[in-house]
């Protein structure tokens, strides 16, 4: 598949070059944007046709509620200082080295990818980095509104690929929907829909608008 190869290739280059996410010229663009898109789409639907076979649904998405999958710098908006330090690194890696072979120090129990066969790994891996590839590059929309006495703050994803909602929520979410209740005495609401996830949040403008003279 040309499609398919050309993503490997990309992917390989960016490897090769140290698979850094850098912005040296600080445009606002990574200098590796296409890999580090296709990476970014291609990951979640990596860890679930690597594990989820195993575990099953029900324990993935119980797992998945505890751990997230990943642990990126933009962290939902707040461009945290830290990052890539918890999610499911750890275990992807020991999994795929202990399937290919190489040692492993304190590794999982089983081999997951594959149930233990190279070409069955191999195969959902494409599957899912071809599933990756079909996903136009995502947006997300930021606005804010004032409206009477308070002030409507709006996240929404498109175009990115396609959300699917969990069977069990985590405290992640207990903290986007109360965030604003508990800490600015307003509400907030967050959906999880086909297309993206959209959060939106009203808060009292007296606590941004500085009352005049």
């Amino acid at each position: 598949d040309p499609q398919l190869a050309a993503g490997v290739a990309t992917l390989r280059a960016w490897m090769t070059a140290g698979a850094h996410r850098i912005d040296r010229d600080r445009d606002g663009h990574y200098d590796d944007e296409a890999a580090i898109q296709i990476m970014d789409a291609w990951w979640p639907r990596a860890v679930e046709v690597e594990f989820e076979p195993v575990l099953g649904q029900e324990m993935y998405d119980d797992v998945r509620a505890m751990m997230g999958l990943d642990d990126a710098p933009n962290s939902n908006g707040t461009h945290v200082g830290s990052a890539y330090i918890s999610g499911w690194y750890g275990y992807v890696q020991k999994d795929l080295r202990k399937l290919l072979g190489a040692p492993v120090k304190d590794g999982l129990s089983r081999i997951y990818c594959g149930r233990g066969s190279l070409e069955r790994c191999r195969g959902a891996l494409l599957a899912a980095l071809q599933g990756a590839l079909s996903v136009p590059a995502g947006k997300i929309m930021i606005r804010w509104d004032f409206v009477p006495k308070s002030v409507r703050l709006i996240w929404r994803e498109r175009d990115g690929p396609a959300v699917k909602s969990p069977t069990h929520f985590g405290f992640g979410r207990t903290i986007l929907e109360r965030m604003a209740g508990d800490m600015f005495g307003g509400t907030a609401k967050l959906e999880l829909l086909p297309t993206g996830a959209h959060w939106s949040a009203s808060i009292p403008q007296s606590l941004i608008v500085k009352p005049a003279a």
